[in-house]
């Protein structure tokens, strides 16, 4: 059984956005994305949103917003 892989995508003003972790264990997924959510950038709002993406079917499974926290966690295992 081969483990799940994902992706971390960061998200900014103008509809900009790009992934700043490629291809990682669901463990170091969660911890990125957490980092990029404590920025000085996210507390100011300069990042938007972070997402962790699934690689086997492209979907959402967890989403950060600024000003809201986080909007949806799905099930990393």
């Amino acid at each position: 059984m081969t483990e799940e892989r994902f992706d971390v995508w960061q998200y900014l003003p103008d509809d900009w956005h790009e992934k700043v972790g490629d291809n990682l264990s669901a463990e170091d997924a969660v911890k990125l994305a957490h980092s990029y959510t404590t920025r000085p950038a996210a507390q100011i709002g300069v990042i938007r949103m972070v997402r962790i993406i699934g690689l086997d079917d492209d979907s959402v499974v967890f989403e950060w917003q600024f000003g809201k926290g986080v909007t949806f966690g799905g099930k990393l295992d």
